[in-house]
């Protein structure tokens, strides 16, 4: 009598610890969605002062923006000096035979110079000059357009990348809690066995269901890392660094596996994903009724990554005429000023410069067919161009069509996998019961555990792929801004 009722206060106590073990996992402690929104804002202006990407391209636009000054310069005149000290002797008269029998024995005397030069040039039309301007300037607009698709993607990239490590360290958390709920099971299994009320391949069974959870938290500690590293190498911020700007006590200390509750990440997930603020720039698209065109035009119009595709394609058209620079004519306006004497005092001294000016006319007359040849290279490369924009555009549009379907079926997903999640809270709840009761046997019961695992995971993945999806979508469409 004494041993019935110990054994039936130990599985009291058992219950009561699984209840506790549940209530823990998605109802206790709560994350204040502010924390991990400071933390985003902090990340986000790291992000923009130290990115690697972002300073490449704020160094290419410093470097366009001069390439384009100095492709101006090329139409303002050009100004030399030379100064010459020379010395020779010139046998070339005599050599000529000019003078006869009495060049035989006639000998030039050594001559030393000195010569100062003014030369000035000044194109007044030169195709490569005006194309060098033209391309400078377009060259000039693509880095800027860069510069500004790179910022105004920081913030989805950033939550994505964000998102990714909070995604690993949530596995390991809801690892953490499985383990703790298969623990109980393995006690209620040693309990049951030494009662004589089951066998010992039960105790067995949830043993080897602990070693494989124990195999699984290293492999997702390995991904936890490793998107930690993506995450501060897109910031551009050192793990050094990060210690510094105390960021990881800022978030590596509280988003640990080793000091949360679920609960707790979820709160921090949907504080970064902002998965209601993030759908409502495509909720127009999203309708069934919206028209097919709608995305067309709305890309036409304000989408900034089609805007730099045509920056792109204008780039390539400036640079399709850059081939035929050689074979227009040139004009261009030339004047020196010299003066030279056997001493630099002779030299130095005013008067007697000598001085020309000249309207210089060059018109390329036969080049071997090049000019034809060139223009037909030209014109391919513009058709090239052309078509290039023409498949980049209708790639655009097809992923935006494609992100709309897959943000569609996300949203049809999460709903059903919060259903499925509830449910299997409630298989897990009962199944424990059954176990107790003999009505289900253990393989059963940590089957419905482990499912109950990879709902809680596939729930939590595919919030963060709709937040994901639906950011990047917002932004092809021009909808989301720096």
């Amino acid at each position: 009598m004494n041993s019935a009722r110990s054994v039936h206060r130990i599985r009291i106590f058992l219950g009561l610890l699984t209840i506790w073990t549940i209530w823990a996992l998605f109802f206790g402690g709560a994350w204040a969605s502010s924390e991990i929104t400071g933390f985003y804002s902090r990340l986000r202006e790291e992000t923009l002062q130290n990115s690697y990407e972002l300073q490449i391209l704020r160094s290419t636009v410093e470097q366009k923006s001069a390439q384009s000054y100095t492709a101006w310069t090329r139409w303002m005149p050009r100004v030399d000096l030379q100064l010459i000290q020379s010395r020779a002797q010139d046998y070339s008269f005599v050599t000529s035979g000019a003078l006869g029998i009495l060049g035989q024995n006639f000998r030039p005397e050594p001559l030393s110079l000195a010569r100062w030069e003014l030369s000035s040039t000044m194109p007044l039309y030169r195709r490569s000059v005006f194309q060098g301007v033209t391309l400078a300037l377009a060259e000039k607009q693509q880095a800027q357009m860069q510069l500004e698709l790179k910022l105004s993607e920081v913030d989805w990239r950033l939550r994505m990348l964000a998102g990714s490590y909070l995604y690993e360290v949530y596995r390991l958390v809801a690892l953490e809690s499985a383990a703790a709920l298969a623990k109980t099971t393995l006690k209620e299994a040693e309990l049951s066995f030494t009662l004589g009320q089951k066998t010992k391949v039960d105790v067995l069974r949830a043993k080897a269901n602990l070693v494989l959870m124990d195999s699984k938290k290293a492999g997702f500690e390995q991904a936890r890392v490793a998107a930690w590293n993506t995450l501060f190498e897109y910031v551009g911020v050192s793990q050094e660094r990060a210690k510094g700007l105390e960021l990881d006590r800022q978030f590596l200390s509280k988003i640990s596996p080793h000091d949360l509750g679920e609960t707790q990440v979820l709160d921090a997930v949907n504080g970064l994903v902002e998965l209601e603020k993030a759908l409502i720039p495509v909720e127009p698209y999203l309708a069934s009724d919206a028209p097919a065109q709608k995305v067309a035009l709305r890309l036409s119009a304000q989408s900034a990554v089609l805007r730099g595709l045509v920056i792109e394609e204008e780039l390539a058209h400036s640079r399709a005429k850059t081939v035929m620079n050689t074979e227009w004519p040139e004009l261009l306006l030339k004047g020196s000023l010299n003066k030279q004497a056997q001493d630099w005092n002779g030299a130095l001294s005013s008067g007697n410069q000598s001085y020309s000016a000249a309207v210089v006319l060059s018109i390329p007359l036969f080049s071997g067919g090049s000019t034809i040849s060139t223009y037909l290279e030209q014109v391919q490369a513009q058709k090239a161009a052309e078509t290039k924009l023409r498949k980049d555009a209708d790639h655009l549009r097809a992923e935006v069509e494609n992100q709309l379907n897959q943000i569609r079926a996300l949203k049809l997903q999460c709903d059903s996998q919060q259903v499925a999640l509830a449910q299997h809270e409630e298989i897990v709840r009962l199944s424990q019961k059954s176990y107790q009761l003999g009505k289900m046997n253990l393989s059963e019961v940590l089957s419905s555990q482990n499912d109950l695992f990879d709902t809680k995971v596939g729930l939590m993945k595919t919030r963060l792929d709709l937040g994901a999806v639906a950011r990047q979508c917002a932004w092809n469409l021009g909808e989301l801004q720096p």
